[in-house]
């Protein structure tokens, strides 16, 4: 200890001297502004992210800004001067000498330090934080009271009320002298403050559990001790008040609640007052009404100018021509903000996404994605095409969304449940909800990869990995590239919002509560509109968020939110940690689009609506009875569309980014993303082989995965083209992990590869490798060697990403792969894993006369599983409904059931049951009707998966016919085999339970 603190006498003048700089150049931003907070948490038994949570609701109506931290190596002076206050609510015991020194001497400096509860049993044994703090914690035992008052003309405390809790009470002992005793419980000191160089601490012992945390007393509390901490440093602003009325709906509307009351809508000015971006950045506003109105997307052409499509029509007016558009915003003066709108096309119908091309877009409208394009040079589309017809529209929110220029050439899109059927090249083509992607001439359409619910999220990294994001908690995910489901990517789906008034709804939790003042809140803190993916793919920002960071939008909750990215082996992880990119209080706001624009700042779209919902249980407004619209939405006259705001959130001093390069080989290498892929696009629609020579020195540079896609582009890496193969292997021995898996995934399949994976530490090199061999044709030698690979190196298989691409790699060569096993038997309980069922699965198919001949004296587990495989049949089904009511039947499931129960009745996890196997749909189909007339609620058990415990609303406005269909369909579909329902069956439960007005239990229906 002596020489621990020994070290901090000697750093802590020359940290001090940095951090009282860097806290000057911080205090000197002058203008009224919000308070700066940085939330130091753990991962403790306190919950710090929980109380977090709690008290950031509250703050963001009080000019409180609170960002979370819980990394000890935060504590730095760069760091520490961004904020104005450092509250500490952890239990962390280890600090360094110089994370000490930065944390006194931003204290020192004038900045407020706010230790709370447990912040007073932190780093325990370092003498420096416990006489900064002025007191340590000795004991506690629990108990109910109330602290009382003892310095009442304090400035902190003036006009304060106590308030009565439950919480630890804390004994202290190593009491500063200096110490002012705010609050004592009994003769204890509990809340005090004292002074520390130019800084202040204010400290309270309140604060265990959320008990406390939820007190409004407690909130009180804490933000005077902000603002006395922060004392004369900031400028309070002063926000706009917020005005509440009782909407006025039509009579025709059915209500058992009283109708809450809703914000009235507030200037882009106003409302900017009322959001929040980290520490350091700015925001500043783009473009708002009536300039542009309904922003649904955004998008950039190769001379930086902002397209944005507006969505007038959605989400019930479906109809032709639409009165939706599509904008070009200009910054003609270069002052930040668009004073040039140009309306390239209009009349398009339920457009939700955009991309630009040379001399126009591919937008999606209605059932169609159309090929744009101005041939005059007049910034008007004067010529239409259609490159893909079928993506339905019988529910708005569940179409088709997020078109943006793949690395690869191809177009990438996202859809939700409602789905795409329809002839492309010739073929017919069908799937629903997930991601696919389609060449730019509309002549091929693949599907990419299932998610678990409604798709409105999708964005690339530098390296051209392909994340996303579902609507109803699923805010991150991972396309593999086996063509099989996302992988799943969040770690944890919580949102955190700066106000209670929060309109998101979700299955998981009671919907909404009314307040007593007849507003409204949802009890979930979930995401249930997931929208955007974004993924920062420039360099105005601190290097740590270069790719590492994603913008997940959730419109309900008024935020933009920070996915920090991370990979284990091949697979994606996204930690939703507290933090947003932006926040606001202004119930109006409604982000729906956060992209990395070329200047390098986020750009964000404000939808600026008070009803987001499309159709949620227990939403606002929604509460008995409703009109559905053609676009299945609710109907109501409170979908206001007059508004919206484009945000751009940057560094503050951050400079703006150069001008674009006219060369186009240089274009590759320039920091924004969007411009090199605009490069890139314009080298291969330009069909540029002149440039050839440029692009294979330019492939070997930093940003050379641009290079290598245009020259893939323009057919240089031709299976016969034996040039193009020499600089792909070139390419696999550099020492960049980008370049060498680029150059795998653009590896000809036709044409042998010269690949030792033995000898590769890269796991996404190693991902494309198998990707690579699951594309080539069947080889015996190579399915042997995958087999070698599998016993010997099991590294090969680290994560889920990489097993499943092994295992399609295993199912492509599955003769030479089992021919192996067979020879030298695999130990039984990897029969049971991902790789040997997919390359059984395959031989099944294939009937390999190799395999089968080694079956026939073979007794192993394996050889049984072989013969298993061969042996199974399809289900022989012993109910044969009707073909008319199975197709009715599937229309009404696609419309009501599919969203949760999937469009394969397996369900999602955790979230909603699976039909498929389900004995409560193919039993008595008397249950099946009574859920479907009056809902489930409480928890679900499915043998072999978590148990569901949620809420299925009932499904309103089918007729007796409609739920005969639809339990047919389910109880005749995938593995069911049970007879049909008829009508007068429905009839006669709907007749007997019509007073009914709860859901059902399981336990009722048992």
């Amino acid at each position: 200890m002596k020489c621990t603190m020994a070290l901090a006498r000697i750093l802590l003048p020359l940290l001090f001297l940095g951090t009282l700089l860097l806290a000057a150049e911080r205090k000197g931003s002058g203008g009224p502004r919000a308070i700066e907070v940085l939330f130091f948490g753990d991962d403790g038994h306190h919950r710090p992210l929980d109380q977090y949570a709690i008290f950031k609701e509250v703050a963001g109506n009080r000019s409180i800004h609170l960002t979370y931290e819980k990394r000890m190596d935060a504590l730095t002076p760069e760091n520490l001067a961004k904020y104005d206050a450092l509250l500490v609510f952890a239990n962390h015991q280890d600090i360094t000498p110089q994370q000490l020194a930065a944390v006194k001497g931003f204290v020192d400096g004038g900045g407020g330090f706010i230790p709370v509860h447990c912040g007073s049993a932190c780093f325990k044994k370092t003498d420096g934080y416990i006489d900064l703090v002025g007191g340590q914690i000795e004991g506690h035992e629990t108990g109910v009271f109330t602290a009382q008052v003892v310095k009442p003309e304090h400035p902190a405390m003036k006009g304060y009320k106590p308030f009565e809790t439950w919480d630890e009470t804390y004994r202290h002992h190593r009491l500063s002298d200096d110490i002012t005793v705010l609050q004592k419980r009994g003769d204890e000191p509990w809340t005090w403050v004292r002074q520390q160089g130019k800084g202040r601490v204010f400290y309270t012992a309140h604060g265990h559990d959320e008990r406390c945390w939820k007190q409004e007393g407690f909130h009180d509390l804490l933000e005077r001790g902000i603002r006395w901490a922060v004392g004369e440093n900031v400028t309070l602003l002063d926000l706009p008040e917020l005005k509440y009325e009782v909407p006025m709906l039509p009579a025709r509307y059915e209500t058992k609640l009283p109708v809450p009351k809703i914000q009235s809508p507030l200037s882009p000015v106003e409302s900017m007052k009322r959001a929040q971006v980290p520490a350091g950045f700015e925001l500043s506003l783009f473009a708002a009404e009536p300039d542009i109105e309904n922003p649904i997307a955004i998008a950039w052409d190769h001379r930086d100018r902002l397209w944005v499509v507006e969505a007038l029509d959605y989400p019930n007016d479906l109809q032709t021509p639409g009165n939706d558009r599509l904008k070009i915003c200009e910054d003609t003066n270069g002052d930040g903000k668009a004073d040039k709108f140009t309306v390239f096309a209009d009349q398009l119908s339920i457009s939700t996404s955009a991309v630009c091309v040379t001399n126009g877009a591919i937008v999606t409208s209605g059932s169609q994605v159309l090929l744009l394009k101005d041939t005059n040079g007049d910034d008007r589309a004067d010529q239409r095409t259609v490159l893909l017809d079928g993506f339905k529209t019988y529910d708005t929110h569940a179409g088709v969304s997020n078109l943006r220029q793949g690395f690869d050439g191809w177009i990438y899109g996202t859809v939700g449940y409602a789905g795409f059927d329809g002839t492309v090249g010739g073929k017919q083509v069908k799937f629903d909800t997930g991601v696919f992607r389609f060449l730019p001439n509309g002549s091929q359409l693949e599907f990419l990869g299932k998610t678990t619910n409604n798709t409105w999220g999708l964005g690339f990294t530098e390296s051209f990995d392909v994340l996303g994001s579902t609507a109803n908690r699923q805010p991150s995910w991972q396309v593999i590239g086996d063509n099989g489901p996302v992988l799943k990517a969040d770690k944890g789906t919580r949102i955190f919002p700066t106000t209670l008034d929060v309109q998101g709804s979700d299955g998981w939790d009671p919907p909404v509560e009314l307040q007593g003042n007849g507003r409204i809140r949802a009890k979930a803190r979930h995401y249930t509109a997931a929208a955007g993916h974004g993924i920062y793919t420039a360099r105005r920002f601190p290097s740590e968020g270069w790719n590492k960071v994603a913008f997940v939008c959730e419109p309900t909750g008024h935020l933009v939110s920070i996915g920090q990215l991370r990979t284990e082996n091949a697979d994606y992880f996204a930690d939703f940690d507290g933090n947003n990119l932006y926040a606001s209080s202004d119930a109006w706001s409604a982000p729906v689009a956060a992209e990395t624009g070329p200047d390098g700042a986020v750009w964000i779209a404000d939808w600026y609506k008070i009803i987001v919902q499309h159709n949620r249980p227990g939403a606002p407004f929604e509460q008995t009875k409703v009109e559905r619209g053609k676009g299945a939405a609710y109907v109501t006259p409170l979908r206001d569309k007059r508004m919206g705001r484009i945000y751009r959130v940057f560094p503050t001093g951050s400079a703006e980014p150069g001008a674009v390069a006219s060369d186009l080989v240089a274009g590759l290498s320039d920091p924004s993303l969007v411009r090199r892929l605009h490069a890139q696009r314009r080298i291969v629609e330009e069909s540029r082989k002149d440039l050839i020579s440029g692009l294979k020195a330019a492939a070997k540079g930093e940003y050379g995965i641009h290079a290598l896609h245009a020259l893939a582009g323009l057919d240089y890496f031709a299976p016969n083209h034996i040039d193009g193969i020499l600089l792909l292997a070139e390419i696999l021995a550099l020492p960049s992990p980008v370049h060498r898996r680029t150059a795998l995934l653009l590896w000809p399949s036709e044409q042998a590869c010269a690949f030792d994976p033995l000898e590769e530490t890269g796991p996404f090199v190693i991902r494309e490798w198998l990707l690579l061999a699951s594309r080539m044709p069947s080889d015996e030698a190579l399915g042997r060697k995958l087999r070698d690979w599998h016993r010997s190196q099991q590294h090969l298989r680290r994560g889920v990403v990489l097993d499943r691409c092994f295992a399609a790699a295993a199912a492509r060569h599955s003769t030479g792969f089992l021919l192996a096993s067979l020879e030298n038997p695999p130990d039984p309980s990897v029969l049971k894993e991902r790789i040997y069922p997919a390359a059984i699965r395959a031989f099944a198919e294939s009937r390999s006369p190799q395999v089968l001949a080694l079956l026939a004296n073979d007794e192993s587990p394996l050889a049984k599983a072989l013969k298993e495989a061969i042996a199974a049949k399809a289900i022989t089904k012993k109910h044969a409904p009707p073909a008319d009511q199975l197709a009715r039947g599937e229309g009404v499931y696609a419309r009501t059931c599919a969203a949760c129960h999937q469009s394969n009745g397996t369900g999602v996890d955790t979230a909603f049951p699976p039909l498929d196997g389900s004995k409560i749909a193919t039993d008595d189909p008397a249950n099946a009707i009574r859920i479907i007339l009056h809902g489930l609620t409480g928890p679900v058990e499915i043998p072999g998966k978590p148990a569901v415990n949620s809420l299925m609303p009932p499904v309103a406005g089918l007729t007796d016919e409609d739920v005969a269909d639809v339990l047919s369909y389910v109880r005749h579909s995938w593995s069911n085999d049970a007879a049909p329902v008829t009508p007068d069956e429905a009839a006669k439960v709907r007749a007997a339970t019509k007073d009914r007005q709860a859901p059902w239990t399981m336990k009722e229906l048992h």
